[in-house]
């Protein structure tokens, strides 16, 4: 697909609390250094609290992810792959990992990906 601009949807089926998501543009209006750092020291307090209630092999994701995740001289791709491994284990623990989810979704969106 070519140009700046993607139509993407989400669609969840099922479940309770679920909430469709409708990204229109990938626009990212600028983002600071010190307010990405900020999410991602917030999802990374996340991440700490979601381990404890998720499977082993997801707990091995979120240990294998949170090095590039919080090292802010990550390679960029790097950090993006670290992330979206994360929203995926958040989508599978449900309600416990919305706010993971969310948080990653935005992350996603600030690193360009």
């Amino acid at each position: 697909m070519t140009g700046d601009n993607h139509h993407n949807t989400v669609n969840m089926h099922g479940g309770t609390g679920n909430t469709g998501i409708s990204y229109t543009s990938r626009e990212a209006a600028p983002v600071s250094a010190a307010g990405l750092e900020e999410a991602v020291r917030e999802l990374t307090r996340l991440l700490t609290e979601l381990r404890d209630g998720v499977p082993d092999a997801s707990a091995r994701t979120i240990d294998d992810a949170l090095p590039a995740i919080a090292a802010p001289e990550a390679d960029p791709q790097t950090r993006r792959n670290a992330v979206a491994a994360i929203a995926g284990v958040a989508a599978i623990a449900g309600d416990l990992g919305a706010p993971v989810f969310a948080l990653a979704q935005q992350i996603l969106q600030m690193l360009g990906g």
